[in-house]
């Protein structure tokens, strides 16, 4: 493997054991991780859609946050102290914008779900678009493979960037 990924918290909410909001890994297993990766040189990705999990991963210095949603059992609640230390630290965030787009304008995905997502996207883009205002150095993957994701969507990812973050064209 040239990249290790982790999942630092819970899925996408259909995991009742695993919600999205919750860290599922401490921060000195985090860290095992990261200096494990390191020793063999491999970055680390860390899948983290909860705050909790968010500030572990900060604490281990992994080199690239995955969704990065700012997820609690309240809601979404961003944190731009979190944010601060993010970019000073030099970690990446990876908000993976074509997963809920895709989501959000799924037919396979129940009408009450599809709303929730719909409803809640404008709140991830300006919690991304903070961070990016911020500094954080922000990267345009797309989770590619988990369901609604597909490999061919650059082009949409980048627009996304551009339009909702408010990322440059340069």
């Amino acid at each position: 493997a040239d990249v290790i990924k982790i999942m630092a918290s819970g899925g996408s909410g259909r995991n009742e054991r695993f919600p999205p909001w919750q860290a599922q890994y401490d921060v000195g297993a985090l860290e095992g991780a990261v200096d494990e990766a390191r020793r063999v040189g491999r970055c680390v990705i860390a899948h983290a859609r909860g705050v909790e999990a968010i500030r572990n991963c900060i604490a281990a210095s992994v080199d690239v946050i995955s969704h990065c949603t700012w997820e609690t059992p309240e809601g979404h609640r961003y944190d731009a102290e979190l944010t601060e230390e993010i970019a000073a630290r030099g970690i990446a965030v990876d908000p993976t914008v074509v997963a809920g787009f895709n989501a959000a304008r799924s037919p396979a995905i129940p009408a009450a779900r599809r709303r929730r997502l719909q409803d809640v996207l404008p709140v991830r883009y300006a919690q991304w678009r903070a961070m990016w205002t911020a500094g954080v150095c922000m990267l345009g993957g797309s989770d590619a493979g988990t369901p609604f994701v597909y490999f061919d969507q650059p082009k949409m990812t980048a627009r996304l960037l551009v339009d909702e973050i408010g990322m440059s064209k340069v």
